[in-house]
């Protein structure tokens, strides 16, 4: 059994920002994994909230299928939910995820998309990371998303990470950010964009949606 608490701060391009705290247990059992979070956010648009994160692994013949359910309760009435179901593996310290991904939340159309993950290690201490996403909300209006960022540990029980990203689409798009194979990414699984999709106020097809860049920094601090 392990455990794992730290803190999140994101910011766009709009000025957009969010702050959250976690705390995680991952317990291990044969080549099976469970993993349980829970979040306190702060986010500019949807004021503050808590998050719950379930999630695991089982082993597959060569990878393993792992799956996520985040489920948000704001405070001022927000309620969202995030899935994630796909499989991932891992040699030499490098690691790929292809899952797909759902997202449900209030006043937006719901999102079904595809989206990825990869990291490896480049030095002792530090790993690189990348990701990228692409999905359709129910009234077909397209997102997608892709993320490089880096994480560096000083000591073994603590890391500290950065990511950069461009992110164009439905107010859902940073559902297919990537998550990483079992830290939980909290700051990802709002909804930092804004807007949504459907038609102009006089039927017509609605505005473009803005291209926006995204960082996100992490500190993450693991026990044992």
């Amino acid at each position: 059994m392990s455990a794992t608490g730290g803190g999140d701060f994101y910011q766009d391009s709009q000025k957009q920002r969010s702050r959250a705290v976690v705390a995680a247990a991952a317990l291990g059992f044969a080549r099976a994994d469970l993993v349980l979070a829970g979040i306190r956010y702060q986010h500019d648009r949807i004021g503050p909230g808590t998050g719950i994160v379930v999630g695991g692994g089982l082993p597959l013949l060569v990878s393993r299928l792992r799956g996520q359910v985040t489920r948000f309760v704001g405070d001022d009435g927000y309620r969202a939910w995030r899935f994630k179901l796909g499989p991932e593996g891992g040699i030499l310290g490098a690691h790929l995820g292809v899952f797909y991904t759902r997202d449900q939340s209030p006043g937006t159309p719901s999102l079904n998309g595809a989206a990825t993950e990869a990291s490896l290690p480049l030095l002792p201490g530090v790993t690189a990371r990348a990701g990228a996403g692409y999905g359709v909300t129910s009234d077909h209006v397209y997102a997608a998303l892709a993320t490089l960022g880096a994480g560096w540990s000083p000591v073994h029980s603590i890391e500290i990470s950065a990511e950069v990203g461009r992110t164009r689409g439905a107010a859902s798009t940073t559902a297919l950010a990537p998550s990483g194979p079992t830290a939980v990414r909290p700051l990802q699984r709002l909804p930092l964009l804004g807007g949504g999709g459907g038609e102009g106020s006089n039927g017509s097809a609605p505005p473009p949606a803005p291209t926006l860049t995204t960082g996100l920094l992490s500190v993450r601090v693991s026990f044992p």
